[in-house]
């Protein structure tokens, strides 16, 4: 079992509320959790930030800085590999919006990498 601050409590009940908030507005809409990324409804689908928590603590709970995702487009997310998804330009946007140093350093990652 984890234990955490206050404040950090705090932000993962936000966070835990956030999901559960994008859940329901998914299953309203199409009836059925489909990866972002891709489109896939097969397979595990979990909960990837745009921008890591580890970067911008405050954004953890930002229902915008959260997908649902497969782990292959996950792992597309981590790696800067945005043009590989279908929401690729709108997570760009995002992060050009409110981390645009993190957008400069995956872009550097990804051209070094491949």
């Amino acid at each position: 079992m984890k234990f955490h601050t206050t404040k950090r409590a705090a932000i993962e009940t936000a966070y835990r509320q956030a999901k559960a908030e994008l859940y329901e507005e998914m299953i309203d809409e199409t009836g059925y959790i489909y990866c972002r990324g891709c489109g896939a409804t097969q397979g595990q689908i979990t909960w990837s930030h745009r921008i890591p928590r580890s970067c911008r603590a405050d954004l953890i709970a930002d229902k915008n800085n959260i997908d649902p995702m497969c782990d292959t487009c996950h792992e597309h997310v981590e790696a800067g590999r945005y043009d590989d998804l279908g929401n690729g330009k709108e997570i760009q946007l995002y992060i050009a919006g409110e981390e645009p140093e993190l957008l400069t350093i995956k872009s550097l990652r990804k051209d070094f990498a491949g």
